[in-house]
């Protein structure tokens, strides 16, 4: 991992505009429109960012990214991701799927037990579906256009294998994220995966702390998991995400700084922020975080992307951010989350009560459903 800045940055940055612009002209045709399109995608960024400009960018494997969420560019992904974007702004020009995210439990099984699980109440349940049918919801789901699938679960290694074989038949229009505690991932399922067509690594990682992070995960050999998989994943030229879901215990200026200081050391390019909910192993407890602890994460979240004291650090994703001031991709218009029965859900901490299943009925039945009944925790984005 390299962090791109200065005028190497300035550059990446013009040429992945000039991309968008002529993806945009290709697409659209019509001068007039695409000039309404791009002024509309400034419009919702800064919706979004506010006035603050990117000031860096992260190389893996000679593609840069900005975002835990775009595809790394170039790529075949990249077009897939920018023409749901197109589709998104203006959805009678382009008949294009917006839906850009899939989160994709493929297991509930796991060696750990998280403090903070969302699986909590069905983990180390059987797995569900077999690989003919994980194949399925992967032809289905690429059938749409969908630039980026992340594996979860439980541990989605305990089914390294399917992986693999998913991995090896999936088209190149898509970027395969594992969403992993780093359990097992060894040097050479890190060489295998790299291989086969894996794109990124997010490790969940609770803190900085080697002790109160194996606490959190309950295994003492949890931390040490999380340094393996680091430096395997950077080995084989993986980009890497670290993960952290904050308690309140844990939410200081300090304490962030230095688990970013600690990511920089793995060689991470992003830091992911996952608000706690209570569900799972959090279910009727008061977990969620008060205004001033919003207000910590969020300063952290501006410093460490758009301050120039940052700029060698990784880029900080925080959804909750957007999330309080555009409203969610999430439910079928961004992004959505699949679990291990096959079953579609808003994302994987607003599930549906009723049975979405994509296994035996049409999965864009069951989309356009999901996309009626919407985000149940926030509104619906104005991108």
């Amino acid at each position: 991992m390299k962090i791109i800045k200065g005028i190497h940055r300035y550059i990446m940055l013009r040429c992945i505009w000039l991309y968008i612009a002529k993806l945009t002209i290709r697409v659209v045709k019509d001068p007039f429109k695409v000039f309404q399109i791009l002024t509309k995608m400034e419009i919702a960024r800064r919706k979004y960012k506010g006035n603050y400009k990117l000031i860096k960018l992260a190389k893996v494997d000679n593609r840069y990214y900005w975002d835990i969420n775009i595809p790394g560019y170039p790529s075949i992904a990249t077009k897939s991701y920018l023409e749901a974007s197109i589709s998104r702004i203006q959805p009678d020009l382009i008949d294009k799927n917006k839906l850009s995210t899939v989160i994709w439990a493929l297991t509930n099984k796991c060696h750990y037990n998280c403090i903070h699980c969302s699986e909590w109440n069905t983990k180390d349940s059987n797995d569900a579906l077999s690989l003919n049918d994980l194949k399925k919801i992967l032809n289905e789901v690429q059938k749409l256009g969908v630039s980026q699938i992340q594996f979860s679960g439980g541990e989605p290694l305990n089914r390294i294998g399917d992986i693999m074989e998913l991995l090896s038949s999936a088209r190149p229009s898509t970027d395969f994220w594992l969403l992993t505690s780093g359990c097992n991932f060894t040097s050479e399922n890190a060489k295998l995966l790299k291989n086969a067509g894996l794109t990124g690594i997010s490790i969940s990682l609770d803190h900085f702390d080697p002790d109160s992070h194996n606490k959190y995960r309950g295994s003492l050999d949890a931390y040490k998991w999380v340094e393996e998989a680091a430096l395997n994943a950077h080995r084989e030229g993986l980009v890497i995400c670290l993960a952290i879901c904050p308690t309140e215990l844990f939410i200081s200026t300090q304490n962030l700084m230095n688990y970013a200081l600690l990511a920089k050391k793995l060689k991470a390019s992003f830091i992911r922020i996952i608000e706690p909910v209570a569900i799972g192993h959090y279910e009727n407890k008061k977990v969620e975080l008060n205004k001033f602890q919003i207000k910590i994460l969020e300063d952290f979240y501006l410093q460490m992307n758009y301050s120039a004291e940052y700029i060698d650090f990784p880029i900080v994703s925080y959804p909750g951010y957007y999330q309080r001031r555009i409203g969610c991709f999430g439910a079928g218009e961004g992004y959505l989350f699949i679990d291990q029965e096959g079953d579609l859900h808003s994302c994987p901490f607003c599930r549906n009560s009723e049975k979405m299943n994509v296994v035996n009925t049409p999965f864009e039945t069951q989309l356009r459903l999901l996309k009626e009944r919407g985000c149940q925790r926030f509104k619906k984005s104005v991108y």
